[in-house]
C-alpha cells in the first residue's frame, strides 16, 4: 500500500515510476498498490477502472483510488493487465464520499465499491459466462477475439474466465467479456437478466441510389416509372411508400413498426420495397430513458406554499439541512419540485429520495410532466441494462434531475445541488443486508454537503433524530400546517374490537362498524384502502389435535401459510413447502389458522363485497418491474375499489378517490420488541390515515383490542407534537437515541456453541475499552437464520468524537483478532451502524 498517495491525473511523472492505488470489490480493507505500466499509464486517472490480478490466479475490474510515484517497501508489487475504462466511473466528490460511507458506517471500501457500482463495471474471476438467451448468430460486429469465445459458448453455454483465458491464450480477457455482454451475445451467469445490451430499432431511410441530398426520394425519371409500376402492380406497396413519404417530410426518422402499424401493410409487402432498392433499413441505438415526454409548467403554489419555500430558502442560508415538517396533503411535492427546478436552474443538478419503489412510479408521471427528459428514475426493478444507461447519464450530466431509492445515493453526480428526501423517517431507507449497512437520508445530506449543495428532509411524521437536530438548530425548520386543497384532515375513530365482540359485531376481521362505512363509501363511489402489516393468508398453522406447528428447516420461525399458491412460506429465507392438509405429526385433519395477512383480507372482502373491485399490493403482489405502475395507475383510474396492502398503502400515495381508510390490527404495530416500535406505530398510522380525504371528507378506523393507548388519542389528534414529547422523554430517560448513538453486533454461525463462545470472546475484548457500553451478549428474537445461529451485542455510546474513535478503534482490533483466531475466524460479525 502506497503512503502519502496524490490523487488525479499525473502526466509529468516518469511512467517508469507510476504507482496506482486501486479499489477491489471485495470486503477487505483498505486499497492496494499496483505498478502501472508505461503502455497504461498515459490518461490514467483517479476514477478509471482497471484489470488486475488478485492472489493466485483471480482477476478483477478495480477502480483508480489514487496515483502516485511512492513504491511501497516489503514485497514486489504486480502490474495493472489493462486498462478497461480511462474515462473516471466516479469523482474526487463521489471517491471521498465511498470513504466517509466505510469509515462512518464500518465496512471495507470494497464493500461500498461492490454497492454502488453496476455489475458490468465490476466483472471477476470468479463470475462465470452464459450465452444469452436471446444472442442472434450475426457475429459480423465482433473482432476476432470475441468471436472465438461466442463460438465457444454456442458449445459449452458457459465459461469461466480461466477458461476463456485459455481459449484466447491471453490473460487480458475483460475488454472481450465486456464488448460481448455489450452486443447482447453474453451475461454473467448471476444475473437473471442481459447485463448490458443496447436497445435498437430500425430506422426506414430512402436507398441511397433514389435519395436526394437531404435524404428524400428525388424526382429522377426512374422513380416516377417505378411509381407507375407499382400503381398498376403493387397498390399495397405504393400506399406504404407514400405514408413513409409523409412521415419523413420534416426531416423526422421514421421507424419500421410504426410504419407496419400506421398503414396495416403485411411484412412482404414492407420486404418486396427493399427488395427492389427503394427504401432500406439501418439500425438505430436508442436510450432507453427516451420517452415521450415534455416539458410543462411547474404547478401553482398556494399563499402557505409560497411561504414555506420562502422560509427554505431562508434557512439554507443558515444550514446545510432544512426539515420540512408539512402535514399529509399539505403540498410538499409541489415543493420539491419548484426548489428541483431552481437548482437546475443554476446548471446543477438534483436528486430525490424517496422510501418504496411504488412511489417513484406514482411521483414520477408528476415530475415528467413537468420536466421531460431530464429526469431520470433510478431503483432496482430496473434492468441493469437500464441501470447502465441512467449512470451514463448522469455521469455525462445529460440528467440534471434524479428520483430514486436508496441506491440512487451512489450515481456518479458531477455537480450535485440538491438533495430531497421525502418521507425521511421510512426505515426503508435503511439497508440492512448485504453490506454496506447505510442509512441512505443521511448519505445523502453528507453527499450534498461534498458538493457544497443543499438538503430538505420532508415527512408529516419526522424521525425523532431529525425532529431534535431541527429543535437543536442543527437543521432549519419549516412548518407547512394547512392541506393544499383547502379539506380538513380525516375524521380518526378507534374500533373497541373487544365491544365489537361482545355485541357480536364482529365477523372474520372486520368489525361490523367498517364494514358499514365501507358499504357507505361504496355507494358514494369512493374508493378505500386497508392496511394490514402481514403478507399471506395466515401466519400460523396449528395442530387442533396436538398443537404442532409448522417451522422454517433453515430459520427458528413458523411458516406463513399462502393460500393463491397454496404454499408454506418462510419469509426471512425464502423456504417453501406444500400446503398441508392433516398433520404430520398426529395425523389429524384439524389444522387451525390462526392471525391473518393481507392475503385472508382480500379473500374475505371477495366474500362480502361480491361487486366491489380489489386489489392486493404487498411483495406478492409487485414483484415485477411494472406491477407497481400496472396496480397504481388501475387505482388511479378507479379500476380498483378497495385496495389491500402492507406498508406500502402508507408511503406518500396520492388517491384524490380515497374517502375510508382502515387500519386493521394497530395492537401488533405496538408488539414489536424494539425501542422504535411506538415511533413507528404512530408513524405508520398517520401516513396511512392521510391516504383519506384528499379530495373531500376523509374517515379513518383504527380497529384495536386496547383503545385506552395513549397513542391513538394522538393520532386522532393528529398531534405529531404530544407524540415527539411523550416519546423523547422515554428515550431520555433510558438513553436511546437521538440521545446516544447504537451500533450493533451480530454473529452468525452453523454451530451454536461456536457462535456463543465467540460473542462472549468479542464481549469481553470491547469490554476493555468500552466498558459498561457494551450490552450482551444475547440471542435474539430470532435466534437462527439461514441455519446459522445468532448472537447480538449491542454499543450504546455517548454522541461525542472521542468515543466514536474509540469506539472504531476497539471494533477494528477485535475484527482483526476475530480473523486470526483458531477458533473463532469462521464465525461472521456483521456490523451495524444506527440499526433500524
Amino acid at each position: 500500500m502506497g503512503s502519502a498517495p496524490r490523487p488525479g491525473k499525473l502526466p509529468n511523472f516518469p511512467l517508469a515510476m507510476l504507482y496506482a492505488d486501486v479499489i477491489l470489490p471485495l470486503p477487505l480493507p483498505g486499497t492496494f498498490t499496483y505498478e502501472v505500466p508505461e503502455a497504461l499509464a498515459e490518461g490514467l486517472t483517479t476514477g478509471s477502472s482497471v484489470e488486475v490480478p488478485f492472489g493466485r490466479s483471480k482477476l478483477y475490474t478495480a477502480l483508480v483510488a489514487a496515483l502516485h510515484q511512492n513504491k511501497p517497501e516489503g514485497f514486489e508489487l504486480k502490474p495493472i493487465i489493462s486498462v478497461i475504462e480511462l474515462e473516471p466511473l466516479i469523482g474526487e466528490s463521489h471517491l471521498r464520499f465511498w470513504r466517509w460511507l466505510s469509515e462512518y458506517y464500518l465496512h471495507p471500501l470494497g464493500e461500498v465499491m461492490a454497492a454502488a457500482l453496476p455489475a458490468p463495471y465490476r466483472l471477476s474471476s470468479e463470475m462465470r459466462i452464459t450465452l444469452h438467451p436471446e444472442a442472434g448468430e450475426d457475429y459480423s460486429a465482433l473482432d476476432d477475439r470475441a468471436f472465438l469465445v461466442a463460438e465457444a459458448l454456442t458449445i459449452q453455454r458457459e465459461l469461466s474466465l480461466k477458461e476463456i483465458q485459455k481459449i484466447l491464450q491471453r490473460k487480458t480477457v475483460q475488454p472481450v467479456i465486456q464488448a460481448l455482454i455489450k452486443a447482447g451475445f453474453a451475461q454473467l451467469q448471476e444475473e437473471l437478466r442481459p447485463i448490458y445490451k443496447p436497445k435498437m430499432r430500425r430506422v426506414v431511410v430512402a436507398a441511397e441510389a433514389y435519395a436526394d441530398a437531404g435524404g428524400k426520394l428525388n424526382d429522377s425519371d426512374e422513380l416516377r416509372e417505378l411509381f407507375d409500376q407499382l400503381e398498376k402492380r403493387a397498390p399495397r406497396q405504393l400506399s406504404l411508400l407514400m405514408a413513409w413519404m409523409h412521415g419523413s417530410r420534416d426531416g423526422l426518422p421514421v421507424y419500421r413498426k410504426q410504419l407496419l402499424q400506421r398503414t396495416g401493410v403485411s411484412l412482404s409487402s414492407y420486404q418486396a420495397l427493399l427488395d427492389k432498392g427503394i427504401l432500406e433499413e439501418r439500425e438505430e441505438r436508442v436510450s432507453r430513458l427516451e420517452g415521450e415526454y415534455s416539458e410543462g409548467v411547474l404547478p401553482e403554489l398556494s399563499a402557505a406554499q409560497l411561504q414555506a419555500l420562502e422560509e427554505i430558502q431562508a434557512e439554507h442560508e443558515k444550514h446545510h439541512s432544512v426539515l420540512l415538517h408539512g402535514i399529509t396533503s399539505s403540498g410538499k411535492t409541489a415543493l420539491y419540485m419548484h426548489l428541483m427546478a431552481q437548482c437546475a436552474a443554476k446548471g446543477r443538478q438534483a436528486l430525490m429520495l424517496v422510501p418504496e419503489i411504488a412511489l417513484t412510479t406514482q411521483l414520477s408521471n408528476r415530475f415528467r410532466a413537468v420536466f421531460g427528459p431530464r429526469l431520470g428514475i433510478y431503483h432496482s426493478r430496473f434492468s441493469v441494462s437500464e441501470r447502465v444507461e441512467i449512470w451514463q447519464a448522469v455521469a455525462k450530466g445529460e440528467l440534471d434531475l434524479i428520483i430514486g431509492a436508496r441506491s440512487a445515493v451512489f450515481l456518479p453526480f458531477k455537480d450535485l445541488g440538491m438533495v430531497v428526501v421525502d418521507e425521511e423517517h421510512d426505515q426503508s431507507y435503511k439497508q440492512h443486508d448485504p453490506a454496506p449497512r447505510y442509512h441512505a437520508r443521511d448519505a445523502a445530506i453528507y453527499l450534498a454537503h461534498q458538493f457544497g449543495g443543499k438538503s430538505v428532509l420532508g415527512s408529516a411524521t419526522p424521525s425523532l433524530e431529525s425532529y431534535t437536530n431541527a429543535l437543536d438548530q442543527k437543521y432549519g425548520l419549516v412548518r407547512l400546517s394547512e392541506r393544499f386543497s383547502g379539506q380538513k384532515l380525516p375524521d380518526v375513530q378507534v374500533v373497541n374490537l373487544k365491544e365489537e365482540q361482545h355485541k357480536q359485531r364482529l365477523s372474520g376481521h372486520l368489525s361490523d362498524t367498517l364494514i358499514e362505512k365501507m358499504n357507505s363509501a361504496l355507494e358514494r363511489g369512493e374508493q378505500i384502502i386497508l392496511f394490514q402489516n402481514r403478507r399471506g393468508y395466515a401466519p400460523t398453522i396449528r395442530c387442533g389435535q396436538c398443537g404442532w406447528v409448522p417451522q422454517c428447516v433453515h430459520c427458528d420461525v413458523s411458516l406463513t401459510y399462502h393460500k393463491n399458491s397454496d404454499q408454506l412460506r418462510c419469509h426471512l429465507c425464502g423456504y417453501r413447502k406444500p400446503g398441508l392438509s392433516s398433520c404430520p405429526s398426529c395425523g389429524s385433519g384439524q389444522l387451525h389458522y390462526q392471525g391473518f395477512g393481507t392475503e385472508k383480507i382480500e379473500d374475505e372482502l371477495a366474500l362480502r363485497f361480491t361487486s366491489a373491485r380489489v386489489a392486493r399490493m404487498d411483495l406478492d403482489t409487485v414483484s415485477g418491474k411494472r406491477d407497481h405502475e400496472r396496480l397504481i395507475s388501475e387505482f388511479e383510474q378507479r379500476d380498483v375499489d378497495v385496495l389491500v396492502g402492507t406498508q406500502m398503502v402508507t408511503k406518500g400515495l396520492d388517491f384524490a378517490g380515497v374517502s375510508l381508510v382502515g387500519i386493521l390490527n394497530a395492537d401488533a404495530l405496538l408488539w414489536f420488541p424494539d425501542f422504535r416500535s411506538t415511533e413507528r406505530a404512530f408513524q405508520l398510522m398517520a401516513q396511512v390515515s392521510g391516504r383519506a380525504g384528499r379530495a373531500g371528507h376523509g374517515e379513518v378506523l383504527i380497529q384495536t383490542w386496547e383503545p385506552g393507548r395513549v397513542i391513538f388519542q394522538q393520532v386522532i389528534g393528529h398531534d405529531y407534537e404530544a407524540f415527539y414529547q411523550a416519546e423523547i422523554a422515554q428515550r431520555r430517560a433510558w438513553t436511546y437515541p437521538p440521545f446516544r448513538r447504537l451500533i450493533r453486533l451480530t454473529l452468525k454461525h452453523r454451530d451454536a456453541e461456536k457462535v456463543g463462545n465467540a460473542a462472549r470472546f468479542v464481549a469481553t475484548a470491547l469490554q476493555k475499552g468500552l466498558g459498561k457500553r457494551v450490552l450482551g451478549p444475547a440471542v435474539p428474537p430470532v435466534g437462527r437464520v439461514r441455519s446459522r445461529y445468532l448472537q447480538e451485542l449491542l454499543l450504546k455510546l455517548e454522541k461525542s468524537p472521542q468515543v466514536a474513535q474509540l469506539a472504531r478503534r476497539q471494533l477494528r482490533q477485535v475484527l482483526d483478532q476475530l480473523a486470526v483466531h483458531p477458533q473463532f475466524k469462521s464465525v461472521e460479525l456483521a456490523i451495524n451502524v444506527d440499526p433500524m
